[in-house]
């Protein structure tokens, strides 16, 4: 697993908020699809996860969060999983 080069792929995420794409037209990113719930303060992205990474996290690897932050203050985040309780009550 270690050393292993992988990247998620960015889908864009289902739902009624406004779609904004972060790094469009900027050559040194990828296109981030994100939904945006303003009222709510959220936003929404949503990963696939690549054949390689399924498999590292089938042998037991984790996911990694990493968030860049200005102030060194902690967002509050939440990483769900398509079909689980907790990816339904985000949204009631």
């Amino acid at each position: 697993m270690a050393g292993l080069d992988v990247s998620m792929i960015p889908i864009t995420p289902h739902g009624n908020g406004e779609l904004l794409v972060f790094g469009r037209n900027q050559p040194e990113y990828k296109d981030l699809p994100a939904r945006v719930y303003p009222i709510d303060g959220l936003i929404h992205t949503k990963w696939k996860f690549t054949p390689e990474e399924v498999a590292c996290i089938l042998e037991g690897g984790c996911l990694n969060l990493y968030l860049t932050s200005i102030t060194l203050s902690m967002s509050p985040v939440q990483l769900t999983i398509d079909g689980t309780k907790e990816e339904q009550e985000v949204w009631t």
